[in-house]
């Protein structure tokens, strides 16, 4: 006679034949997936890294749209039907607002302008005295287009129609697009390849990757090209009147839509 199986035997035998069973799949993915991974995956089309270009960057789209709304506003009536109108920026006192925050603004911008190398010393010095004249003042003047380029400018004399201190920002990504400083006195001549270099990174343009002094060109000795995104960026420091090498200087840069064809 066949002895019985003890209940609690059979339940334990029971749960081992199903632990085995659901331990074969398991097992089975294990192996298969060896197999594969020792095996090389054959790639029907080899990768390529994708081009960057200037529609990758907001800050150009911006530029460009701006570049357009210029050219398809010139000559038309403020509200012509069916027409795009594009509206500048106010560049004079009577053409802009005052506001205290502004002044604080652009006073962290030519911090931050100073810390990355855009501004070199002795041009941020020149900004900083500027600032502090202009906040016993109240000398500090703002103005937007209608895409949203904001012009903060500073005139220290009432009367004077070129401004001591001015930056053009983009709202959205808070980056310039111009830089101007104005000093009394000569001043030396400012390394500017080394800031537009400090600017490109600055304006977080350096993907484009293809940034070089634009040969062949106007802008060869004074400007850096991104064939890539289309842009251009130029600057300038020197006398305000060549004729007038003892009296005022400046400094400069500026970013704008170029297409460019180098020597």
């Amino acid at each position: 006679m066949p002895k019985r199986l003890n209940p609690r035997a059979a339940v334990l035998a029971a749960a081992a034949a199903a632990l085995g069973l659901a331990l074969v799949p398991l097992g089975w993915f294990a192996v298969s997936d060896a197999a594969l991974l020792d095996r090389p995956a054959a790639m029907t089309t080899p990768y390529t890294s994708p081009s960057v270009s200037g529609e990758d960057y907001y800050l150009i789209l911006q530029l460009r749209a701006q570049l357009e709304g210029v050219a398809a506003s010139e000559g038309l009536r403020e509200y012509e039907v069916g027409q795009m109108y594009y509206a500048p920026s106010g560049e004079l006192p009577d053409s802009m607002n005052t506001g205290w925050s502004m002044n604080e603004y652009l006073a962290r911008c030519v911090q931050d302008l100073a810390a990355a190398g855009v501004l070199d010393e002795h041009w941020a010095g020149v900004a900083g005295g500027i600032l502090e004249q202009s906040a016993n003042q109240y000398a500090c003047y703002y103005s937007s287009d209608s895409l949203g380029f904001t012009r903060i400018s500073i005139f220290l004399q009432q009367d004077d129609t070129v401004p001591d201190l001015s930056v053009v920002i983009e709202s959205k990504t808070s980056l310039p697009v111009t830089i101007w400083v104005r000093s009394p006195s000569p001043a030396p001549a400012a390394d500017i390849g080394a800031c537009l270099q400090a600017w490109v990174r600055y304006n977080n343009l350096d993907g484009l990757g293809d940034w070089a002094p634009p040969q062949g060109t106007a802008f060869a000795e004074s400007g850096l090209y991104s064939a890539r995104g289309g842009v251009l960026m130029t600057g300038g420091s020197g006398p305000l009147v060549p004729q007038q090498p003892e009296g005022a200087s400046y400094f400069c840069l500026h970013l704008s839509v170029r297409e460019l064809t180098l020597g």
